[in-house]
């Protein structure tokens, strides 16, 4: 009988020593199970990345701020080439071109005219009002050359007051003479503009029977 119960309780020690190292092993296997899941695995993007992926997302952010650099950058360049270049020439009345605006003729001859800027006679030209001149540009692009001669005059304003031309030696001479094909005279007219008025209404006449006046509506 004192061997069976030895035996007995050396069963029972060997039960109780199996038991425990059962749950060691258990609890082992379930450390091991509750390990942190790598940051790209399942429901781990959640948690707090890790220095890969804190680097991924700077460098994720910085393309989005490069992204956000050139929108700027260009939105910024095309507003700044709008608004602080030259201004656009203002809009010219119905049935009058506008400045920087060519005139074609059926020969083939072109006239454009610039806006109109003040500007300061010489000393003998005598005038009552503002002077104001106009760059005048002729081209032939037909296939003859032609004789250029132009009668130029203006008017100021709404009330249409006559505004006559200057005859000023210092400006370039008024574009005249025999124009070849391809070639191009530039010249300056003037006209002494009455105070208070905001535009002129100037008038290019070829005097040549087969060729109409042009007009241009020139803004001060």
């Amino acid at each position: 009988m004192r061997v069976q119960r030895a035996t007995g309780r050396g069963r029972r020690t060997t039960a109780v020593a199996g038991a425990v190292a059962a749950a060691v092993l258990a609890l082992g296997g379930l450390t091991a199970c509750e390990e942190p899941l790598p940051p790209d695995a399942g429901e781990g993007s959640s948690q707090q990345p890790d220095a890969d992926g804190g680097d991924d997302g700077a460098a994720d952010g910085g393309d989005g701020g490069d992204g956000a650099g050139d929108g700027g950058g260009d939105g910024g360049g095309d507003e700044a080439g709008d608004g602080g270049g030259e201004d656009a020439p203002a809009e010219a009345d119905e049935g009058f071109l506008a400045a920087g605006e060519t005139h074609r003729y059926p020969n083939g001859l072109e006239v454009t005219l610039s806006a109109a800027e003040p500007y300061t006679p010489a000393d003998y030209v005598e005038y009552t009002g503002t002077p104001c001149k106009t760059t005048v540009t002729v081209t032939n692009n037909g296939a003859e050359e032609t004789e250029i001669i132009f009668l130029f005059s203006a008017r100021a304003g709404d009330a249409g007051v006559e505004a006559p031309e200057i005859f000023d030696g210092e400006l370039a001479a008024e574009p005249q003479g025999t124009l070849k094909p391809g070639r191009t005279f530039t010249g300056e007219v003037a006209f002494d503009v009455p105070e208070g008025a905001d535009f002129i209404d100037v008038t290019v006449d070829p005097l040549d029977i087969d060729l109409d006046p042009a007009y241009w509506n020139l803004r001060l």
